[in-house]
């Protein structure tokens, strides 16, 4: 349950990444405008230095909200990777606990056959034993089969 979580958390950090870089291109947009207003109504020696300045912002803007969208990227990438390794390892378990509840009902229909073909009174008493031997151990698979299977459904 907490691998879950965890992705759930990935992909709300990846979203909020987006978002940042987002934010980031916007600062970077009214940043640039405020620099062409600048160069339109200040003309002094000054402005190449204050120019260069505006222009090393905007170029490190630009590089962090492309980090961001590379990062985002990376922890959607990578989540995608634990939930398809988390699939298949739950689609494994099923086929496990299917494969033990079907030896288990195979044990469990020997079992009942060869108590019903039994004519020696003697016997009857292991025979059913081993019968109620069957049931419980097809009751613990049932059960693990179950359990397996719900969990490679809450994982599609």
């Amino acid at each position: 349950m907490r691998r879950i979580m965890d992705l759930v958390a990935a992909n709300a950090q990846a979203r909020q990444m987006n978002e940042q870089a987002r934010e980031l291109r916007a600062m970077k947009d009214s940043l640039r405008n405020y620099q062409s207003e600048l160069q339109r109504h200040w003309q002094g020696p000054e402005m190449v230095h204050v120019n260069r300045f505006i222009s090393d912002m905007l170029q490190r803007i630009g590089a962090t909200a492309s980090a961001c969208d590379g990062l985002s990227s990376d922890i959607v990438e990578e989540a995608t990777a634990i939930h398809k390794e988390m699939l298949a390892e739950a689609q494994a378990d099923l086929d496990r606990a299917q494969s033990n509840f079907d030896s288990a009902q195979q044990n469990l229909n020997s079992a009942q056959n060869i108590l019903s073909q039994n004519v020696d009174p003697t016997k009857a008493p292991e025979l059913e034993r081993r019968v109620s031997e069957a049931l419980a151990n097809l009751e613990i698979a049932r059960k693990a089969r179950d359990a397996a299977l719900a969990e490679r459904n809450r994982l599609s």
